[in-house]
Formats: structure tokens, C-alpha cells, sequence
């Protein structure tokens, strides 16, 4: 291949990132404030380092040592697999568009607000403080389920129901034109 024709390929190339192949504008504000959720994973990770150091001194029940991990492992990796899961997962299935900015919006309202309800009440019901607290933590459960099961729908319908953009690419067009 000579320089000549690469250099006629390059057009070719960037044409496949138009405006047709992106998110429509009315899905913008819906995206942005799902992505604006992860900086409450920032703070859920300051309030799991926190709790952890108050879990040495003051931690008799297991509720501080265990609203510190649950505020770790949900709080902040969770959502930050939600955040990013969203978009390096479609990318890798042939750049297709999130079916549900709202859905992923829905999960991540439900994954955040599981958890800031459980974190507490953790550490409230297991020394006995509350009893009103071991009523909320299955209720927080169920919404953290709802939250990742609701991801998951959403990423099966990115997978089933969203065209692929890359087939569009010349690359992938002759791939798939000479039967590869």
C-alpha cells in the first residue's frame, strides 16, 4: 500500500466519529449527571478510611469494620465499575451508544442512595444502639441489587438492541468483506 492511498484512508477514518455516531443531545444532561455520581465515590472513599481508622479503637460489634468495607467495596468500587463499566463495555462491543442514559442515571441513584442508608445503619444497629436500623439494612440491600441488577439490563440491551458504529470503519468493512 502506498503513502498515497493511507493518506486517503485518514479522511475515511475520522468520518466514522460524525455527530450520527454519538449520543443524541437530548441524552447530554441525562449522561452528565450520571457521570457527575462519581464524585460521590470520592467521599464514600474518605468515609471508609475514616471508619476504618475509628474501627481500631472504638469497633466492639463488627459494625464500624463493616460499614468501612461495605462503604469501600460498594461505595466506591461499584460505582466506579458503573461509571466506567458503561462506557469501556460498549466501546469494546463495537462502539455502541448506551441504550439508557436514564437506566444508568436510575442505577447509580439506587446503588448511591443503597449505600449511604446501609453505611450508617451499620454502624447504629450492630452495637445496638438502634433497632430501627436492622430494618433498613435489607431494604438497602434490595436497592443495591435493584441498582446493579438495573446495569445489567442496561448493558444487554447496549449489547442487543444498539447498532454497532465500527462496522462503518474501512478497516473492519474489509475484514468483513473478505469473509476474516
Amino acid at each position: 500500500m502506498s503513502y498515497g492511498r493511507r493518506a486517503q484512508e485518514v479522511p475515511a477514518q475520522i468520518r466514522c466519529c460524525k455527530k450520527e455516531h454519538l449520543a443524541p443531545k437530548r441524552y447530554a444532561k441525562t449522561t452528565k449527571l450520571a457521570f457527575r455520581r462519581r464524585q460521590n465515590h470520592k467521599l464514600q472513599l474518605i468515609v471508609a478510611a475514616l471508619l476504618g481508622i475509628a474501627a481500631v479503637d472504638w469497633d466492639r460489634s463488627g459494625g464500624i469494620s463493616g460499614a468501612s468495607r461495605h462503604a469501600l467495596t460498594v461505595g466506591f468500587i461499584s460505582v466506579m465499575i458503573l461509571c466506567v463499566g458503561q462506557r469501556v463495555l460498549a466501546a469494546f462491543a463495537g462502539m455502541r451508544v448506551l441504550w439508557s442514559p436514564r437506566l444508568m442515571l436510575l442505577a447509580l441513584l439506587l446503588l448511591t442512595f443503597g449505600c449511604a442508608a446501609r453505611v450508617p445503619c451499620e454502624v447504629l444497629a450492630y452495637p445496638g444502639y438502634a433497632q430501627w436500623a436492622w430494618r433498613v439494612l435489607p431494604c438497602s440491600a434490595v436497592l443495591e441489587l435493584t441498582a446493579l441488577t438495573t446495569f445489567g439490563v442496561n448493558m444487554v440491551g447496549t449489547f442487543i438492541l444498539q447498532p454497532v458504529h465500527s462496522v462503518r470503519e474501512p478497516m473492519v468493512a474489509r475484514i468483513a468483506g473478505a469473509g476474516l
